[in-house]
């Protein structure tokens, strides 16, 4: 792994293969909305055929290369990560699956919500947006309870897309057998081994694509 230096202090990670046609160009630190942070870098006018535009080309793009109305999902959260193993295409829908917990969240926990009134007992509540529907998964006494209803949910609904709370207090071996077996994993190819392997891969452990894949540039022209 080598690193590509951008504007703002920011650094991308690439593959060693990738770092001289990378590093020839000059690379913009670009901080999206939900405040990631992705390499992009302006085309430059011997690159046009015809006249001049302003587009931009995002890096990981020039690494793994999607079909037109696909993404590219950073499967760690990292949108400077741009080594291959940690990309693979996905939908729109697949991509904001993988979103981290937000800043402002009140219980670290990504789906979990603390409830200041009603159920005194049960004060935490789980929920999961699907196909624009918040929908509620129950209450909790503990934030961990809830996140850990979250996560079970996040595997039906998500796969390997999901972004899964690291909880605390949970051993991370035992807890992905348990989502195993309270998602009925198990049964995923017939094979307890593979079942395994598809929780894994939803808490961002997951194989490398193959290295050898060609990449190629896709432009996005700015609005």
């Amino acid at each position: 792994m080598k690193l590509v230096q951008l504007t703002r202090g920011k650094f991308a990670e690439v593959d060693d293969w990738n770092f001289d046609e990378f590093s020839q160009f000059n690379w913009a630190a670009n901080k999206a909305k939900s405040g990631r942070f992705y390499a992009r870098r302006r085309l430059l006018r011997s690159e046009f055929d015809g006249p001049y535009r302003n587009v931009y080309v995002e890096m990981q793009k020039c690494v793994l290369s999607v079909p037109i109305g696909m993404q590219v999902d950073h499967i760690d959260g990292n949108g400077l990560n741009n080594q291959l193993h940690n990309l693979r295409p996905a939908t729109i829908a697949q991509n904001a699956f993988n979103r981290p917990t937000p800043s402002n969240s009140s219980t670290g926990y990504k789906g979990v919500y603390h409830r200041k009134t009603g159920n005194r007992k049960r004060p935490f509540q789980a929920g999961i947006k699907f196909n624009g529907k918040q929908n509620f998964i129950g209450s909790f006494v503990t934030k961990e309870e809830a996140a850990h209803a979250y996560n079970v949910e996040a595997v039906k609904l998500f796969g390997k897309f999901a972004k899964l709370n690291i909880i605390e207090g949970y051993d991370m071996s035992q807890y992905i057998m348990e989502v195993i077996v309270d998602t009925e994993a198990a049964e995923i190819e017939g094979s307890r081994d593979a079942a395994e392997e598809f929780i894994k891969s939803a808490i961002h452990e997951s194989a490398c694509i193959d290295k050898d894949q060609a990449w190629v540039y896709e432009a996005r022209e700015v609005e």
